[in-house]
């Protein structure tokens, strides 16, 4: 039975450390999109501290009473994987070389944050003075009381809210969807489509070429009994990521990192927070310190844009951070 029980001690080990080295094989990607694994790799930090942990402890033991080398084999593994989720939490990810451009570029700055329909005069008013966002996309955020909010805070731009055709024919509307808000001064803007999810998708596109369609959406959470519409939503996300030709924003509550599913196929976009110098901590939840928290909210780009500046602020009720975007245009 001993020997049992280390034979399967190390096939998990090694399935975890699979996890950990290699997110997009197609077996850890379908391991990454079902319970447990999905909701364990969803905080690589917490994680990967207690691989360490759990590794040399058993190292320690396996020497110090002359076990099995299995068991120190298995240690070892364990403790490379959780040293792996905790200095790449999105994996081997590779920021891509986009040609910099002068001082005097255009940049334009977005804004990804579920409000969890908790935003208030004072939230927006925060986001506004210390920001200055020419997008704002808002999962969870009713079009009416943005609209009232922005006009009374003087905000001039235009909201615009998911319709139909950025919604599955069974959403409930139990869960407000997404609305995103675009500062007047990128001039004229129109709707455009998206791919569906389950808690609202709005796409945007504007008349100045140079500027990047926008998609903004709200991924269903990986949970017992949502499990495939979550996995559908991811795909058709990236599929239409994958499809589209030319400069293009994807932000909004993915409620998935990097390492789950469909999204660790993307090599491009890319997440904005790992071409920043200084790489962006988790999003979610705000009770817990940001280094150990879930990189589920994203802003992803592809094209010839980069991202040039990153942060993250706690604000409000919302259990999300308000993450924070500068991107340099072409």
């Amino acid at each position: 039975m001993a020997s049992v029980g280390r034979a399967v001690a190390m096939l998990m080990t090694l399935v975890v450390l699979l996890l950990a080295v290699a997110p997009s094989l197609p077996i850890t990607r379908a391991l990454s999109s079902i319970i447990p694994f999905a909701q364990m790799i969803a905080f690589p930090a917490p994680l990967g501290c207690l691989l360490v942990v759990v590794g040399v402890g058993v190292v320690w033991k396996s020497l110090s009473r002359r076990r099995a080398p299995l068991d120190v084999v298995s240690g070892v593994m364990c403790f490379l994987a959780g040293l792996v989720f905790v200095v790449f939490p999105d994996g081997f990810t590779t920021p891509r070389i986009v040609e910099v451009h002068p001082a005097s570029a255009s940049t334009l700055t977005i804004i990804a944050f579920n409000t969890q329909s908790t935003l208030s005069e004072e939230d927006l008013r925060s986001i506004h003075a210390r920001y200055e966002p020419d997008v704002m996309v808002l999962p969870e955020t009713s079009e009416f009381e943005l609209s009232e909010l922005s006009e009374k805070l003087g905000m001039s731009g235009e909201v615009i809210g998911t319709e139909n055709d950025g919604l599955p024919d069974d959403y409930s509307g139990n869960i407000a969807p997404t609305t995103i808000w675009v500062n007047s001064r990128l001039g004229p803007v129109h709707r455009a489509l998206g791919p569906i999810s389950s808690f609202g998708t709005v796409a945007v596109e504007f008349e100045d070429q140079r500027l990047p369609r926008i998609i903004g959406v709200h991924v269903a959470p990986p949970l017992p009994g949502l499990m495939g519409k979550w996995k559908a939503d991811l795909e058709r996300t990236v599929d239409y990521v994958k499809a589209y030709e030319g400069s293009l924003i994807v932000a909004g509550d993915f409620n998935a990192t990097l390492r789950h599913g469909a999204l660790t196929s993307l090599r491009h976009p890319q997440e904005t927070a790992n071409q920043c110098e200084t790489r962006g901590n988790g999003s979610w939840p705000t009770s817990i310190p940001s280094f150990l928290r879930a990189r589920i909210d994203h802003i992803l780009i592809s094209g010839n844009l980069a991202a040039v500046k990153c942060s993250e602020m706690d604000l409000g009720s919302s259990d999300h951070a308000v993450i924070v975007s500068t991107i340099q245009l072409p």
